[in-house]
């Protein structure tokens, strides 16, 4: 369908919402009343037993021997061996405490502590009894495993998330120059403020051979119809594209989609394993090459983002 475009003399170009796609999407906030607290947070901060031996695996104490070359004197001293130094493994760890923007570090440490020392002494192991262990223990826990407490984080948060219904989209778009066709666009042009790698996902989305998209549109970020996702850290993230999608089971049949260059980056890892209450996982894809669009997952086992299998419309409705 050829855009509607209503126009006078020296006036702007203006273009139509079109009939039968959504007026107006689901937006996730933190709530105003936002109660949580770091207690929360560390209650939910959940060690397996297998995690504890991971740490426990060439880390448990072992006696040894050193010469003091000045005094010749034997002592006896524990080697709480790691793969991480006691200093890289703090220096990590407070890193990871650092990354919410919600949590403060200095309580948040304080809370995970004691929560370590609980699991700690529930498994009868001694080191319970000596700060300096139960922290270090945190410290590599937190270093080997961060997604611990990003899964904790994201669960207390979860508890103040409020899913509202943002303000309703414009009627129409309105610009200065004229846009190109869009047959997929709710506007049924391709916006002006598309980049390279955004224009050539819309390319993507209009060429779509099997008719399973049904519309998309450009999620600009921080305007009063926006759709934003919450990361565990409490950042708020508006992915480029909500595309609806024939037999998708969301509300809306609607699909978050974010074409990434720079994926690898630490920052942008939490949104491969974004999720929307009403609209589900977020699709995270990086452009191999110039002209292959690749799933980005995340690895849990390296604690990074990684290319996936390559993506095709046809699997949209089920990602």
């Amino acid at each position: 369908m050829a855009p509607v475009i209503v126009r006078g003399a020296a006036e702007p170009y203006r273009y139509a919402l079109r009939a039968g796609v959504p007026r107006r999407f689901k937006t996730q906030v933190v709530s105003p009343d936002n109660h949580v607290t770091e207690d929360d947070c560390a209650n939910r901060f959940i060690v397996s037993t297998r995690e504890l031996f991971e740490v426990m695996k060439n880390r448990i104490p072992v006696e040894r021997r050193t010469l003091d070359v000045f005094t010749h004197d034997i002592q006896r001293e524990f080697n709480f061996a790691a793969d991480l130094s006691v200093d890289q493994a703090s220096v990590l760890a407070q890193k990871i405490l650092c990354k919410s923007k919600v949590f403060d570090p200095r309580e948040l440490r304080q809370a995970l502590l004691r929560k370590m020392e609980a699991v700690l002494r529930e498994e009868a192991m001694e080191q319970a009894d000596a700060p300096d262990k139960v922290a270090h223990f945190l410290n590599v826990i937190l270093a080997a495993h961060p997604e611990l407490l990003q899964e904790a984080q994201k669960e207390a948060l979860a508890t103040t998330a409020e899913l509202l219904e943002a303000d309703e989209l414009p009627a129409e778009l309105v610009c200065d120059a004229p846009l190109p066709t869009s047959p997929r666009n709710i506007y049924g042009v391709t916006p002006a403020e598309l980049n390279s790698w955004e224009r050539n996902f819309a390319d993507l989305l209009d060429r779509d051979a099997n008719n399973l998209v049904h519309w998309w549109h450009r999620n600009l970020p921080r305007k009063p119809w926006s759709v934003n996702v919450l990361l565990p850290d409490g950042r708020g993230f508006y992915p480029d594209f909500i595309v609806g999608v024939e037999g998708r089971r969301t509300e809306d049949n609607a699909l978050l989609a974010e074409p990434k260059f720079a994926f690898e980056r630490t920052d942008e890892a939490p949104k491969v394993q974004a999720e929307h209450r009403a609209y589900g996982r977020v699709l995270v894809l990086h452009l191999q090459g110039g002209a292959q669009w690749m799933v980005v997952r995340y690895d849990q086992q390296h604690h990074k983002a990684v290319l996936g299998s390559e993506f095709r419309v046809a699997d949209a409705a089920g990602y």
